[in-house]
């Protein structure tokens, strides 16, 4: 990744939640970041706020062929729109003080224009104008509905709502009034309830409705045509004349491609675990999954394609030394967050998590991290797995049951390592939260001693661990406890001149601030 100034964006790109054709580039929207693929090449491009875009959670995406112009929704409702080498932004709806739900869920381009469908009801947006032509509060008695998803069939307009199916003339003079919409859920063999997507292909329209596809027929009837027990459905997409159906039950996805009778032409499986979106262009299928970012599918098999980068974002603790990088992805919300850690070293990040190293699954929320400057070894502790060591040749090693760390007193299986600190000796000083013993040193020698504050605090709450230069360790405790000091005059093995202080707020008690402390430096 060049620099930009002295900034660079690391972004995970793992988690895809969107796909979609445009001109010769295939783009796929993360969470935080967009991508492409340009399909001849076969090269990728990032876009983020480094590259002009003006926020960083994507929504939803759509693209106007005749225009060239591709729309970006953000969580939080704003847009921009790329045309050529411009980035234009339109952030009314962003801006404007509305109460109810603003989030646009899905877009689509129509007769020149972007549709926008959102929590609201349905946004228009002028695509020459960069500007908000109208909004369809189209909700039962002129109520606010979410919107799914809007297309255009037959002359009529077609909205997934909450409600159900509802229908509008395109040439209706006021798609604004809802009295005009008519339901369509709730007859001719269609379920009531909320329709989830909407997909024209083959001259007929397919709607889901909960874990179900169904498609109209030309004398006005619905069919049930895709149903898949034991499978959740997660959207539809058209593919020529078929329609590509994604699905995904625990530790698994697939994609299926159905006709007009429902019939299965093709299912496409390897890599997938929670498809989301798929499109079809010049005979490839292209995946956006949640759990392994881009897939094509081709005649030779799948194929995966997603920047370098870290897995997630980075919720904890961050290190670095000798031009290596370490981030952790935990908390200590205890999340079960398996995201693991992440290194970059000479510009490419490797990922270690349960994912890429299978020993690794038992340790979640990982919160801190460390790395001896000497060896290049990293330490870092799980918030319940324990402590684990990385050397500098890739061997891993969990430190919990059968070591001297101390399991959480309430919970005897959960090993919670809160904070790491490497001594001006090489010994490893380890926050060991919740245990009988909450302070733990294991020396450079691989022996190990063990302390504990003597003050009552509820929980045995311990967090991050600083020393300092004078060889003092500094130790917060989470929950309003305040912060502790240990000095063990820099003799660990002699304990009868130990000394500790709990500072806290108030005169004569260390005078803090505050006595929810939230981070050391």
């Amino acid at each position: 990744i060049p620099p930009i100034g002295q900034w660079r964006e690391h972004l995970p790109y793992r988690s895809a939640i969107g796909v979609l054709a445009a001109d010769e580039k295939i783009f796929c929207a993360t969470p935080y970041s967009l991508f492409s693929v340009d399909t001849d090449e076969q090269s990728i491009e990032r876009y983020s706020r480094m590259t002009g875009l003006n926020e960083t959670g994507l929504s939803c995406m759509a693209f106007e062929p005749v225009s060239g112009k591709l729309l970006i929704a953000y969580v939080n409702s704003n847009i921009d729109i790329i045309y050529r080498n411009d980035i234009i932004n339109i952030p009314d709806i962003k801006r404007e003080v509305v109460t109810g739900d603003k989030r646009i869920y899905d877009a689509a381009a129509i007769q020149g224009d972007f549709f926008l469908s959102t929590g609201l009801g349905v946004i228009r947006v002028n695509a020459d104008q960069y500007e908000i032509r109208s909004t369809w509060i189209i909700g039962n008695g002129g109520t606010q509905v979410k919107v799914n998803s809007l297309v255009l069939f037959n002359g009529l307009y077609h909205a997934a709502t909450a409600e159900g199916l509802k229908k509008v003339s395109a040439a209706n003079a006021d798609p604004s009034f809802f009295g005009n919409w008519e339901i369509l859920s709730g007859q001719n063999g269609l379920p009531a309830g909320e329709c989830r997507g909407l997909v024209v292909a083959n001259n007929s329209l397919f709607a889901m409705v909960g874990d179900q596809v169904f498609v109209l027929g030309s004398n006005g009837q619905w069919s049930l045509i895709q149903e898949s027990p034991g499978w959740s459905f997660n959207s539809i997409s058209p593919a020529g004349n078929n329609v590509l159906v994604c699905q995904s039950q625990p530790g698994q996805g697939r994609v299926l491609e159905i006709n007009n009778s429902g019939s299965v032409l093709n299912s496409f499986q390897s890599g997938l675990l929670v498809p989301v979106s798929a499109l079809r262009q010049n005979n490839l299928t292209w995946v956006a999954d949640q759990a392994n970012s881009l897939i094509r599918f081709d005649g030779a098999g799948a194929s995966s394609f997603r920047p370098n980068s870290p897995d997630s974002i980075a919720l904890g603790g961050l290190f670095a030394s000798n031009s290596i990088f370490w981030a952790s992805a935990g908390s200590r919300a205890g999340a079960n967050n398996k995201n693991g850690l992440f290194q970059l070293a000479e510009g490419e990040w490797k990922n270690y998590n349960g994912r890429n190293f299978p020993v690794l699954d038992s340790l979640s929320d990982i919160v801190t991290v460390i790395a001896d400057p000497k060896t290049d070894t990293a330490w870092t502790g799980s918030f319940g797995g324990g402590l684990l060591r990385i050397t500098s040749g890739g061997e891993l090693t969990i430190f919990k049951q059968h070591s001297p760390l101390s399991p959480v007193l309430s919970a005897p299986g959960v090993y919670r390592v809160a904070g790491l600190a490497m001594d001006r000796d090489d010994n490893l000083w380890i926050s060991n939260d919740g245990a009988a013993m909450r302070l733990q040193v294991r020396k450079k020698d691989g022996a190990w001693l063990s302390f504990d504050p003597p003050f009552s605090t509820a929980n045995r709450s311990m967090g991050s661990l600083l020393i300092d230069g004078s060889g003092q360790k500094w130790m917060i405790s989470p929950g309003g406890n305040g912060l502790f000091c240990f000095n063990d005059n820099n003799t660990p093995d002699l304990p009868s001149d130990d000394q500790w202080k709990w500072f806290r707020q108030g005169g004569g008690q260390g005078n803090l601030p505050s006595n929810r402390v939230l981070s050391l430096a």
